[in-house]
């Protein structure tokens, strides 16, 4: 039998697709996960630890672009800075995807980490964590991605006892719509059921009625509704 492998060292998607399911201008997935060079310069990544050239994107390097996705519009930080704040992470977590777990967000002494390295990275205080009433919090950027995250112990390396982000709630607009590695290859699918969104919308864009859709496949038509919206926005029926 081979080495069992992490669920966030599992190949999930392309860059394109990450770029798709995030709503990220095209090229930002590429540019995080894997660097770039501009004239004669090279831009070291952020997610990796170096430049691979790989084009599939693993559930770990999802994982953390999605929670960098949150800071997609502040033009004003420079991409080596959050490099620091993720080498700086690595280093104390041990991690190879430090963003991807629990423990910077969810426990106290991670909230610590997370801080030490927003200072290394000599970020504003009020970028991952925030100091209120004496204690650390995360701010509404690193919430919003937690709460969109669903974490466990890796189902795929249980005895590690290692809690993770195993699925990801889509879009906070859509929020029946989910995205599972575990399940349609991470494809988005409506949350508990193995229905692709993709497939909901086709028949949708085909001529069906959302309520007849609802009811063959036992779902709310919010849910069917969900599912178009959701397409359509993230561009993904060709």
């Amino acid at each position: 039998m081979g080495e069992v492998v992490s669920l966030l060292d599992r190949p999930v998607y392309t860059f394109r697709e990450v770029d798709r399911l995030l709503g990220l201008n095209q090229d930002t997935t590429r540019r995080w996960v894997d660097g770039y060079r501009r004239t004669d310069k090279h831009y070291a990544p952020i997610v990796r630890e170096e430049s691979t050239g790989d084009r599939w994107v693993t559930w770990g390097e999802f994982t953390e672009v999605r929670l960098l996705s949150e800071y997609r519009d502040l033009d004003h930080i420079r991409i080596q800075k959050l490099r620091i704040v993720v080498d700086h992470l690595r280093q104390e977590f041990g991690h190879r995807y430090p963003l991807a777990y629990a423990q910077p967000f969810l426990l106290p002494n991670g909230r610590e980490i997370l801080m030490r390295a927003q200072h290394a990275a000599e970020l504003e205080d009020d970028l991952f964590v925030v100091v209120r009433t004496g204690q650390l919090v995360v701010t509404p950027r690193v919430e919003r991605f937690v709460r969109a995250a669903t974490y466990e112990v890796d189902p795929v390396r249980p005895q590690e006892g290692k809690t993770i982000a195993v699925r990801f709630q889509a879009d906070p607009r859509y929020p029946d719509v989910t995205i599972d590695p575990e399940h349609r290859s991470g494809r988005p699918t409506i949350v508990g059921r193995s229905i692709l969104v993709t497939t909901l919308a086709e028949m949708v864009f085909a001529g069906d009625q959302v309520e007849d859709i609802a009811t063959w496949y036992e779902l709310t038509p919010d849910q069917v509704q969900q599912a178009v919206d959701f397409t359509a926005t993230h561009n993904l029926v060709a």
